[in-house]
This record gives structure tokens, C-alpha cells and sequence, in this order.
């Protein structure tokens, strides 16, 4: 997220995260969804969350698995 004022990042990350939700419900076998819900809940913090995303998308897509380990670093990183 470029935006510079922490509040208004954390708020489009929440707005995004709704829109994922909603796809993750609507179609739960597609492993882009939950990769990026992943990268959008270690982004609010959510690092139990993020985890479990990233290893529903792993479970889906094990090509995911080099992607995934640099998220999960950067994730615990923060």
C-alpha cells in the first residue's frame, strides 16, 4: 500500500480482507484468494490468521510454496 498515513493503509486493508472473505466463502478451492488473504491478514497483524490462509493456499497450490516462505518470513519480520 502507498499510502502514507497509517490509519487509511490499515482501513483498505480491511476493505480488502472483506472482499477476500467473501471470495474465500464463494469459492474456497481457489488458492490466489487465500494467498492474498494471508498477505493482507499478516499486513492488519493477524499472524495466526495469515498463517492458516497461507497454508490453505500451500494445500491448494504447491507451487505456492517459494511465494508463501518469503510472505510468511516478511510476516514474521514485522
Amino acid at each position: 500500500m502507498t499510502r502514507q498515513d497509517e490509519a487509511e493503509r490499515q482501513e483498505m486493508y480491511r476493505q480488502a480482507l472483506t472482499a477476500l472473505e467473501q471470495g474465500m466463502a464463494e469459492d474456497p478451492n481457489h488458492a490466489k484468494t487465500w494467498f492474498l488473504a494471508g498477505s493482507v491478514y499478516a499486513a492488519l497483524g493477524q499472524f495466526a490468521e495469515a498463517d492458516a490462509a497461507f497454508d490453505k493456499a500451500l494445500e491448494l497450490y504447491p507451487e505456492y510454496e517459494a511465494e508463501l516462505a518469503a510472505e510468511r518470513e516478511n510476516a514474521w519480520i514485522q
